[in-house]
């Protein structure tokens, strides 16, 4: 993969102003500014399951969740893998997630 197909933030990267995105109520007092949009988050996501699909070869996709704070990714990741595993022209591959908990990384 090459770094073309990485999106880079800046170190001085202030934020995007709270007025011009659509924030949640309880946390309209709390922000000021916001780094990365829900909407960017999302759509490298579908980028990162577009990539494992066509990575596949129509093999097998195994998903193995940490749940120590990766659920959250880890569904949306495997949504999206299922999205666009079930548009492939040449058929879909199985997949089967995994889920681990683990308490201490030590």
């Amino acid at each position: 993969m090459s770094t073309a197909n990485f999106i880079k933030i800046s170190d001085d990267f202030e934020g995007y102003d709270t007025a011009s995105l659509s924030v949640p109520y309880h946390y309209e007092n709390d922000l000021d500014k916001v780094i990365i949009p829900y909407g960017l988050i999302q759509d490298r996501i579908e980028k990162i399951a577009k990539d494992i699909v066509l990575d596949s070869f129509g093999e097998p996709i195994t998903a193995v969740c940490i749940l120590k704070g990766g659920y959250k990714f880890c569904s949306d990741l495997l949504d999206k893998i299922n999205v666009v595993n079930r548009l492939q022209a040449k058929g879909s591959a199985p997949v089967l997630n995994e889920s681990i908990w683990y308490d201490n990384f030590v």
